[in-house]
C-alpha cells in the first residue's frame, strides 16, 4: 500500500515539473514584455512630457523604445564601441551565478543575431 503512494507521488512530481517547465518560458516571456511595456510607457510619458506638456499618446513608449534599441544597435555595430561593451560585460562574465544566467541569455541572443558569422 505504501509503495503505491510512492509511485503516485513520483508521477505527480514528474507531471508537476513537466508542467512547470512548459509554463515557465511562457510566463517569463509575458512578464518581461509587460514589464518592458510599462517601463517604456512611463519613460515616454515622463520624457515626452518635458517637450509636449500634456500631449501623450498611448503606445509612444513602444515607439520610443524601438528607436532607442535601433540607435543602440547602430552604436554597438561600430568596432570602437564594441570594445567598450566588452569592458562592461566583464562583471557579468566573472560573477559565478550571474555568469551562468548572462551566458545563457547571451548565447541565445547570439544565436538569433543577424551577423553571428562576423562576430
Amino acid at each position: 500500500m505504501l509503495s503505491g503512494r510512492g509511485v503516485g507521488l513520483k508521477l505527480l512530481t514528474k507531471y508537476f515539473l513537466r508542467g512547470l517547465l512548459t509554463f515557465l518560458p511562457f510566463a517569463l516571456t509575458v512578464y518581461v514584455l509587460v514589464i518592458f511595456t510599462v517601463w517604456s510607457e512611463a519613460l515616454a510619458k515622463k520624457s515626452l512630457g518635458w517637450f509636449f506638456r500634456d500631449l501623450y499618446v498611448p503606445g509612444s513608449g513602444i515607439v520610443l523604445a524601438f528607436i532607442i534599441i535601433v540607435i543602440l544597435g547602430f552604436i554597438v555595430s561600430q568596432s570602437f564601441f564594441r570594445s567598450i561593451l566588452n569592458i562592461f560585460e566583464l562583471p557579468f562574465k566573472n560573477v559565478p551565478l550571474v555568469k551562468n544566467i548572462y551566458s545563457a541569455i547571451k548565447g541565445l541572443s547570439d544565436y538569433f543575431s543577424p551577423d553571428a558569422d562576423s562576430s
